[in-house]
């Protein structure tokens, strides 16, 4: 009997040191953080961008620099907010990039975003030709200006700021009473926050939507199944894909 205790009494002690050393897991990143990050990512990027707007504006007056530089500084400020509220779970969120499936499932959810992307406008295409977005021509306007900036905050810290306010938060959240409302609502909303109509372009604004609500998606289900890693890489690899092609065909068309 004393052995048996002894023996227990030491696969108890084993178990509480492996659990320490077990890197943090999603869940255990608190509610309340939770909900000021998907806060951040609502509310908050519009007002840093007031904020870095009228920072720009002491330097200069070009509408253009204004309104691409502010976007930039907007987001890098957004992004510096996120991670200070992750701070105590940088274990947990650095563990999530270990191995290869993230990168691995996150590039075949790049795949299936840019096919369906490319299928779905090729069919539009065939009874509506559709115009740039205007989300699209933002963005454009942004790499053309500062295209080293676009690389670093469009393609990566965007979606960082993305998948941590809807992914990490909203998706997250709405899960915990019910996995289906979550996949809806927060691909809905992503698609949503694309959406930028004008008297001219509401049509075309709302046939590009299938694009960004499929990605929705497809980050929530890479997020959902593989974690924060793997719809990250997706959405990044997908943004950087973006910009640098925006970037080549900026040098064609000036040099070429």
């Amino acid at each position: 009997m004393e052995n048996k205790e002894i023996v227990e009494i030491k696969e108890s002690k084993t178990n509480e040191t492996e659990q320490s050393k077990a890197p943090l897991k999603s869940g255990d990143v608190k509610v309340w953080r939770r909900i000021i990050i998907l806060a951040l990512g609502l509310v908050g990027i519009y007002i840093a961008a007031f904020l870095a707007e009228l920072i720009v504006l002491i330097f200069t007056k070009d509408e253009d620099t204004i309104s691409n530089l502010g976007n930039i500084i907007a987001y890098v400020m957004l992004f510096i907010a996120m991670v200070c509220m992750l701070i105590p779970h940088f274990p947990e969120c650095l563990s999530s990039f270990k191995g290869w499936k993230p990168y691995v499932f996150g590039l075949a959810g790049f795949v299936a975003i840019t096919s369906f992307d490319r299928i779905y406008l090729l069919i539009v295409n065939l009874f509506y030709q559709m115009p740039v977005g205007n989300n699209e021509t933002a963005v454009r306007s942004v790499i053309t200006q500062f295209p080293v900036l676009s690389i670093i905050v469009l393609g990566i810290l965007g979606p960082a700021c993305e998948e941590l306010a809807y992914r990490s938060g909203a998706f997250n959240l709405i899960r915990r009473w019910n996995k289906v409302a979550a996949y809806i609502i927060v691909s809905v909303v992503f698609g949503l926050i694309h959406f930028r109509p004008t008297a001219d372009t509401w049509i075309s604004e709302l046939l590009i939507q299938p694009v960004y609500i499929f990605s929705g998606v497809t980050f929530c289900f890479l997020y959902d199944k593989f974690g924060f890693a793997s719809s990250f890489a997706a959405h990044t690899t997908n943004n950087l894909y973006a910009v640098g092609s925006q970037i080549i065909l900026n040098l064609i068309e000036k040099y070429v």
